[in-house]
């Protein structure tokens, strides 16, 4: 009968001896198991990483595709709701210089007024949910002023600024509006003011 066992020279010291048997080693179906697939993924290990490589790719230019859309239609509504607001001042303005001395309106205050950075207690009960429709873009609150326009609360301080960043380079764009300095009520303010014929207003028709 064949010998169960034969020596072989340990190749790594040059000196020792080992045992080998000439039977596979019996090994349990959890081991078999655990051999696999650590076998497959030593295989397949580089093409396993292209792929989730790949895949978180996707998923981040899908996101970041979604969120880029998002902040469009944002930027395009608060645009139109600021070319509205500043035709009315200057109408405002020259029907009633007295309680409406600047001939625009200052752009801070709009920012602040149209992007505030919460909800003000008077207003919780009237916000809703929204731009979180495919779980992908950044949340926001949504409510609508007296005057009928659309104010966005955005908690992302990065993404307001990006935000209120494209509409001024929108705004820059428009041949109705200018951008001014003037003093008002003793302090000197950045103002869009309107320079179009007052034919051309930007109101939607209801």
């Amino acid at each position: 009968p064949a010998v169960p066992l034969y020596t072989v020279l340990d190749e790594s010291t040059r000196q020792n001896r080992l045992l080998v048997s000439i039977h596979p080693p019996v090994m349990s179906v959890s081991c078999r198991v655990r051999r696999a697939a650590w076998r497959f993924t030593v295989d397949y290990a580089p093409h396993l990483a292209l792929s989730c490589a790949a895949i978180i790719a996707a998923v981040i230019a899908y996101t970041l595709r979604l969120q880029a859309e998002q902040e469009r239609r944002i930027v395009s509504i608060i645009v139109g709701d600021v070319l509205d607001m500043v035709h009315a001042e200057s109408d405002s303005h020259h029907t009633d210089p007295v309680r409406h001395p600047a001939p625009g309106l200052s752009i801070a205050n709009l920012h602040d007024h149209l992007m505030p950075s919460s909800v003000s207690s008077g207003n919780a009960a009237s916000t809703e949910a929204d731009g979180t429709d495919e779980g992908t873009g950044t949340p926001y609150q949504t409510f609508a002023d007296a005057g009928g326009h659309t104010v966005w609360v955005i908690g992302d301080t990065a993404t307001r600024k990006r935000v209120w960043a494209a509409v001024c380079k929108e705004m820059g764009k428009t041949s109705t509006v200018r951008k001014t300095t003037m003093e008002v009520r003793g302090q000197p303010q950045d103002l869009w003011m309107w320079v179009a014929s007052h034919a051309l207003s930007p109101r939607k028709p209801k």
